[in-house]
């Protein structure tokens, strides 16, 4: 059984999506989260078999062990919860294991709720996972940069230099608004897009792939 699969040309860990009631990993979604899901009708056995490895396996050997599959998969990135995401039982262990991967070099981007996991692991070397929120829109109403702003105040306040990027989704468009940290050169916070197959930062428009958002320094690691 393999334990990483290729996303957006990157490593990526894939867990159960849902409720933990009903098996998943989701603790912390919302309704709106779940309604709009492409991974919540996926109920994979394999999902669930990599979920049980990570979190039951000794923490060596879970780092090792993704190590030695990117390196079989010829790439140095992964992606955290491609699907699924970190139940609060878990946040330390699943924060070990960043923390090893980053100590090897890996680079390690992704999306959570778990607003803890955020607040530690963005601390680390090459790693910018985003802290996942959502704005409160009626249903009629378009989403707006105002929408945005208001959602990710209300989830962290201010961003500093070393915290996180802030996602929010904007389940219309099937595209989300990320907010990297304040800069300095701007005086201002850099905001940019990412849908299923671009990422946008002002007028520049790249193909969605992880890889490069890394070596260009935009999307997540803008």
């Amino acid at each position: 059984m393999k334990i990483l699969y290729k996303h957006a040309e990157v490593a990526a860990v894939f867990w159960p999506v849902g409720k933990l009631k009903e098996g998943g990993t989701c603790e912390f979604s919302t309704e709106q989260c779940l309604e709009h899901c492409c991974e919540y009708y996926d109920p994979s056995q394999l999902k669930k078999d990599v979920f049980e490895y990570m979190i039951t396996k000794p923490l060596l050997t879970v780092s090792s062990r993704i190590a030695q599959e990117m390196a079989n998969m010829g790439v140095s990135q992964i992606h955290w919860f491609a699907s699924g995401d970190c139940p609060k039982k878990h946040t330390t262990r699943i924060v070990k294991v960043i923390r090893r991967l980053s100590k090897l070099g890996k680079i390690q981007n992704g999306f959570t709720r778990n607003q803890r996991l955020w607040e530690k692991v963005n601390t680390f070397k090459k790693v910018r996972i985003a802290l996942t929120v959502d704005t409160k829109v009626e249903k009629d109403k378009k989403q707006t940069v105002q929408h945005v702003r208001e959602a990710m105040f209300k989830a962290v306040g201010e961003l500093s230099e070393d915290q996180g990027p802030i996602c929010v989704p904007d389940y219309k468009k099937g595209q989300i608004s990320l907010y990297t940290s304040y800069s300095k050169e701007t005086g201002r916070h850099v905001m940019s897009s990412c849908g299923s197959s671009f990422v946008s930062t002002g007028t520049v428009v790249k193909e969605n792939v992880c890889r490069v958002c890394y070596e260009e320094t935009i999307g997540c690691f803008a």
